[in-house]
């Protein structure tokens, strides 16, 4: 056998990019869900604000944009939540999951809205990159208590995604309700990207444990070191003790 149709036949039995069709035999990109393909295609794609996958028609059929930019890929769009009525049983299965783990939000009077990026109310914003949730506090102390005012979310998440920044959002609720107060950034926002880890850990599914990982693998000082600070004393003291601490001490144990 010649030497061309030698390499013509090993070529034919190389795993070929799923994006153009070639063999992979370049330089090579591997994605989360384990989508191998031409490094090439990422400066040719743009990625799905929830999953992160190259928006193509050869990985997720395509994708659409919403009204303030953002690039969802149709896979997730199976399951995105677009309003009110989507919204609110997954709110409540949210708190119900948080009050089974000693998270008390039963006092918790709220009004929760979906938004795109450019109706997020431009007072007392908490926002924590993207996918985001915003959370409106109080200024004051009512003699009865304190209110959360309002909660945002951004619409057009998936299901799962969504679920996790509500976690984490009923998490900064719980810390500002039960006057825990002047945490460092890290530990705020460590313990509530700590909620949202454990309820992704709840569900089996590739969609759960991307989310997982994009959590545990933040490089940012203070979501990503928050986190696994966090989580250290979480899997050293378990969970009701970090609860009953942060109520007692507003530290970590």
């Amino acid at each position: 056998m010649s030497l061309s149709k030698l390499n013509l036949k090993q070529l034919k039995n190389q795993i070929v990019c799923p994006i153009c069709g070639t063999p992979l035999l370049g330089v090579i990109e591997t994605d989360a869900w384990g989508n191998r393909y031409c490094s090439r295609h990422s400066k040719e794609y743009f990625r799905c604000s929830c999953c992160q996958r190259l928006i193509c028609d050869q990985l997720t059929n395509g994708g659409v944009a919403y009204k303030d930019n953002r690039l969802v890929c149709n896979f997730c769009r199976k399951s995105a939540i677009d309003t009110k009525e989507q919204a609110k049983p997954l709110v409540e299965q949210v708190a119900a999951w948080l009050l089974v783990k000693g998270i008390n939000l039963e006092n918790l009077r709220f009004n929760f809205d979906l938004v795109y990026l450019n109706q997020i109310s431009p007072v007392s914003q908490h926002g924590h990159g993207m996918p985001q949730g915003i959370i409106y506090q109080s200024p004051s102390v009512l003699s009865s208590g304190r209110k959360v005012r309002r909660i945002e979310i951004l619409k057009g998440l998936s299901r799962q995604v969504m679920s996790g920044v509500v976690a984490h959002e009923l998490g900064h609720a719980w810390l500002f309700m039960n006057r825990i107060d002047n945490l460092p950034s890290p530990i705020v926002e460590g313990f509530c990207n700590t909620l949202s880890y454990l309820y992704h850990d709840d569900f089996k599914t590739d969609e759960a444990e991307f989310c997982k990982m994009i959590i545990a693998k933040n490089p940012d000082e203070i979501y990503g070191n928050g986190f696994r600070l966090v989580y250290s004393s979480l899997k050293k003291n378990g969970l009701a003790k970090l609860l009953s601490h942060l109520k007692k001490y507003h530290a970590l144990p």
